[in-house]
């Protein structure tokens, strides 16, 4: 409920010959949410214990999709591609979110990677279907660099070398603190 884009401003109703601004309370899972975005109405050290909650959970969601599977790596890659490829790209401007498009697509060119070096030289199919995966990653790194007006700075030079694994270690540390990183252990 309410307008698919923020700025149309407020999600109005008339009801009663009166129009009245509609608020919505998602409850208290969306907490996480809102302190994520910095519009939580918790006491400080109550949303300190959330980010801290939350960082650990994207500790997890990294070493998660280290894990995943040529299928799931497909479909995320196929997800991501078509959200961030797409016209309008325009609805994409927080960089929060372009930030973390592309820590995601970082972990999934190192995971597509590791199976493609993994996969038996008989399976062709496999390694053909993982290429193109390959292939759509690393246009989708350009893009979100694109997007993140980092066109042609470290992150793209690293990206444009083939040093994916210096490019993923370098979006990690633009997003996470040095205790969140000690917690990924083997995976840097």
């Amino acid at each position: 409920l309410g307008h698919a884009n923020q700025s149309q401003g407020a999600f109005r109703k008339s009801c009663d010959s009166y129009e009245q601004e509609v608020f919505i309370n998602y409850g208290p899972l969306y907490e996480k949410v809102r302190v994520r975005k910095g519009y939580s109405f918790l006491p400080e050290d109550e949303q300190v214990d959330i980010l801290e909650e939350l960082r650990d959970e994207d500790v997890r969601d990294v070493l998660e999709m280290s894990m995943f599977s040529e299928m799931e790596v497909q479909k995320a890659t196929n997800f991501l591609f078509l959200l961030f490829t797409e016209e309008p790209r325009s609805k994409f401007t927080d960089p929060l979110v372009l930030e973390r498009a592309l820590l995601c697509t970082a972990i999934l060119q190192r995971t597509a990677r590791r199976l493609f070096v993994d996969k038996d030289s008989d399976a062709t199919t496999c390694q053909d279907n993982l290429t193109n995966t390959c292939k759509m990653l690393r246009k989708l790194v350009f893009v979100l660099l694109g997007m993140l007006n980092d066109g042609q700075g470290e992150l793209h030079t690293l990206q444009a070398g083939g040093h994916f694994d210096e490019l993923l270690r370098k979006i990690l540390e633009r997003q996470y603190s040095e205790e969140q990183l000690s917690k990924l252990g083997d995976f840097l």
